[in-house]
């Protein structure tokens, strides 16, 4: 049995330290053989059993079935770098009956680890992709700065959410600021822009969401005079960077509240003037610095 186990590995008879020791029984069960094999490694530690039945009436019929077994058994749990020879089915005359005690196969050498958890380890790491959202608010603005003593308004803003974390969105906006007296007459300042906006969520927890932004805002700061009899409206261009903090609190599913603190810096500022007669008078000029909040509701489309 152990020449016939040595042919099947492709091995000869070697003086060399064994790495795995088999301990075999043979039993006669009436008109059959029950053999058993118990393997271990050097360390003594069991690495594999099993048990089968060889139909026959002479012991040199298990040779050939016991020998396939043990092949098998040894070119499993044998370290990684022996590289034994295919294992051939055993000779047709032998004939073998699977036993209902045969334990499952041996576990994986503790040398020869295989890599499927490192890969299911790095599976479980992987951050799982977020859905990409489009969002519709209407946003109440007021402002600092920008508009003669403060402005009020509403706007409109459109928001898209790719994969739920980096933010696109668009603002339309009207503002109206306080009316400024020259004269015999007043002036009144509205201002109508376009917000173009770009941040990334920072922080999401179950009741607060925060989005560092940054804005770029660009419009028209028009005149609306009364009470004179030569001026006449007039509008300029304006442009505005600035950047701010995002909120976000659910209200509802798919709702939520939003407000946004900003600080802008003017880039176009022009000084409006009105003349009359031989007086002129200095209605108004854009700081530099200037803030602006907009709180609305948004609701986003499944």
């Amino acid at each position: 049995m152990v020449a016939a186990t040595r042919t099947r590995l492709g091995e000869d008879e070697t003086e060399a330290s064994p790495d795995l020791f088999v301990r075999g029984t043979v039993s006669a069960d009436g008109e059959a053989f029950v053999v058993t094999f118990l393997v271990k490694d050097a360390t003594g530690a069991e690495v594999g059993e099993r048990e089968l039945r060889v139909k026959g009436h002479e012991c040199r019929a298990i040779e050939e079935p016991a020998a396939l077994v043990l092949a098998t058994m040894i070119s499993v749990v044998r370290p990684s770098s022996f590289e034994p020879a295919p294992v051939g089915p055993p000779e047709p005359s032998a004939a073998v009956e699977a036993t209902s005690t045969a334990l499952p196969p041996p576990p994986p050498s503790p040398r020869r680890p295989p890599p499927g958890p490192a890969r299911a380890a790095l599976a479980a790491d992987a951050e799982p992709t977020l859905p990409s959202l489009r969002a519709l608010g209407a946003v109440g603005v007021a402002s600092v700065g920008i508009l003669p003593q403060a402005g009020g308004g509403v706007g409109l803003r459109t928001s898209y959410w790719l994969r739920s974390r980096f933010l696109v969105a668009l603002e339309m906006s009207f503002e109206a600021g306080a009316s400024v007296r020259a004269g015999r007459g007043v002036v009144a300042f509205q201002l109508l822009s376009t917000t173009a906006m770009a941040g990334v969520t920072m922080l999401r927890a179950a009741k607060v969401e925060l989005v560092p932004v940054l804005a770029l805002r660009g419009g028209i700061l028009r005149t609306a005079p009364s009470g004179f009899q030569l001026v006449k409206a007039a509008a300029r261009p304006m442009a505005l960077a600035g950047g701010g903090v995002l909120v976000r609190a659910p209200l509802a599913p798919r709702v939520h509240f939003e407000i946004l603190p900003q600080a802008e810096v003017a880039l176009v500022r022009d000084v409006f003037e009105a003349t009359e007669g031989r007086r002129t008078f200095r209605l108004h000029q854009s700081s530099l610095l200037g803030a602006r909040l907009t709180v609305g509701i948004s609701y986003e489309f499944p």
